[in-house]
C-alpha cells in the first residue's frame, strides 16, 4: 500500500512511501487502512475515511480533538487537565519514533521512514523500560 502525504511541515509536500503487510496487527498501518475502509463500505457513512472527509481533507484540529478524549480516557484524567494539552498530531509521530527505537532500527531508518529532513527527531527518543533492558543486556560479559 502507498500513503501520499498531502502536505508536511518539512515542506515534502506529496510524499509517498510504501507499506508491506505487517505481521503484527495492532501496529500494521496495511490492515488498518482495510478495516477503515471495509468498515466504510458496509456503513456507507459520509463521515472520515482515510484522511478525507465530507468536509475535506481531515486537519491536524481535528485529529487533535479526537485524540486528546483518547488520552484523558487512557490516563484517567479530566478533559481539562493541561496535560492533555501535549496531545496533538505530532505525538503520534513521536510515539512511532520511540517504537522504531526501541525495536533497535537505526537513525537512518527512523529518519527515512518518518520522513525527518534532519536529526531533530533525536529530540523525541524517550528513556524507556525497554531501552532500559536493551542497555542492562548490553552490559553482559561475553
Amino acid at each position: 500500500m502507498c500513503i501520499r502525504w498531502r502536505t508536511q511541515k518539512n515542506k515534502n509536500n506529496g510524499e509517498t512511501k510504501l507499506f508491506a503487510l505487517a505481521s503484527d496487527a495492532r501496529m500494521c498501518p496495511v490492515g488498518a487502512a482495510r478495516r477503515i475502509q471495509a468498515r466504510f463500505e458496509r456503513l456507507r457513512t459520509t463521515g472520515a475515511v482515510l484522511g478525507i472527509s465530507s468536509e475535506g481533507y481531515i486537519t491536524a484540529s481535528a485529529i487533535t480533538t479526537a485524540l486528546r478524549p483518547c488520552a484523558a480516557r487512557v490516563h484517567k484524567v479530566d478533559l481539562n487537565d493541561s496535560m492533555l494539552k501535549q496531545y496533538t498530531p505530532h505525538s503520534l509521530r513521536i510515539g512511532a519514533c520511540v517504537l522504531l527505537y526501541e525495536k533497535g532500527k537505526s537513525a537512518v531508518f527512523i529518519k527515512d521512514r518518518l520522513r525527518w529532513k534532519s536529526d531533530t527527531f533525536m529530540d523525541y527518543l524517550r528513556d524507556t523500560a525497554i531501552v532500559a533492558r536493551q542497555h542492562a543486556a548490553a552490559l553482559v560479559r561475553a
